[in-house]
């Protein structure tokens, strides 16, 4: 008999959104973490009150994993925490693409996998730089 898997409420797909600051075929220094990580800054419609709602029972979760159902809330308040899902207007984001969104910077150590709508895989840079909008899978 086939398990039912609880979902991961950590996991958020979202819906379409931009693609900006893009390195996701080589890796990027990170000066802050001294190692180098693939990442893409990830631009959330403010009218995609889903996607929004979403992030931010993600962040909620992963805060009260990482410390617990006591401590998990409060520490929201933390500037780590903070420096999640961010408004790009409290953050005076300068630029047309920044009016109203949210943001937030997805990375990894690993190579993240790339696919278009129809399935195939984006391999080159250039592939990469054709597509601004996106889905995105995002784990908290």
């Amino acid at each position: 008999m086939a398990e039912n898997k609880k979902p991961n409420p950590m996991r958020v797909v979202t819906g379409k959104v931009r693609l900006s600051y893009v390195y996701l075929s080589e890796p990027d220094y990170d000066e802050e973490h001294d190692t180098h990580t693939f990442r893409a800054m990830v631009l959330i419609p403010k009218s995609d009150t889903e996607t929004l709602k979403k992030m931010k029972v993600a962040i909620k979760a992963a805060a009260i994993k990482k410390f617990g159902p006591d401590k998990g809330p409060r520490m929201l308040k933390h500037p780590k925490f903070s420096k999640g899902l961010r408004s790009a207007a409290a953050e005076e984001m300068e630029g047309k693409e920044f009016e109203g969104m949210y943001f937030l910077t997805a990375k990894s150590k690993d190579r993240p996998g790339l696919l278009l709508k129809n399935g195939a895989r984006v391999e080159s840079k250039a592939d990469i730089d054709k597509h601004f909008y996106s889905g995105v899978y995002v784990n908290c």
